[in-house]
């Protein structure tokens, strides 16, 4: 999480100091690596390729948000499924 914070500052130009609270550190061996997402299987099986790679997934939802026009339509406060 860490590192996509810094990932999206970097993109917003913005310097920022992420703290840590070390009581909510995830144990050493805890199995959290094994959730990682991968999608190179279903690339391998079907041939499908990915339209976005972070960085400009990144980067379009933030021009996105940018826009007054598209904030109209954002709903924070409500959680559509």
């Amino acid at each position: 999480i860490e590192k996509l914070v810094y990932k999206i500052a970097s993109l917003l130009k913005k310097d920022i100091t992420v703290e840590t609270d070390n009581v909510r550190l995830r144990p050493e061996k805890s199995e959290v690596e094994r959730l990682w997402g991968d999608n190179s299987k279903i690339c391998r099986m079907t041939n499908w390729t990915p339209q976005y790679d972070l960085n400009s997934g990144l980067t379009e939802t933030i021009e996105w948000f940018r826009s007054k026009k598209n904030l109209e339509k954002y709903k924070a406060q409500i959680y559509n499924r």
